[in-house]
């Protein structure tokens, strides 16, 4: 992912900028921005695993909530 970041990053100074013109105020503004791209998607990417997670935990204390009720029933 970082390289893909980082092959972005110079794929947009090429085209914005060109070969030779790439100020440091117009990198680090590209950098920034690619940057933060990265970092949502890897938080977007962590929250889905979070919800993955809380999921199976869910349906885990679903299951052995029932099992607790069908032993409770057959008493």
């Amino acid at each position: 992912m970082l390289t893909k970041a980082a092959e972005k990053l110079d794929t947009d100074l090429r085209a914005d900028l060109g070969e030779n013109e790439a100020s440091a105020k117009r990198m680090l503004d590209h950098l920034v921005a690619v940057t933060l791209e990265y970092l949502c998607e890897e938080m977007d990417s962590t929250a889905e695993k979070e919800r993955e997670a809380m999921k199976r935990r869910i349906e885990a204390a679903t299951s052995r909530l029932q099992e607790i009720d069908t032993e409770l029933s057959d008493s």
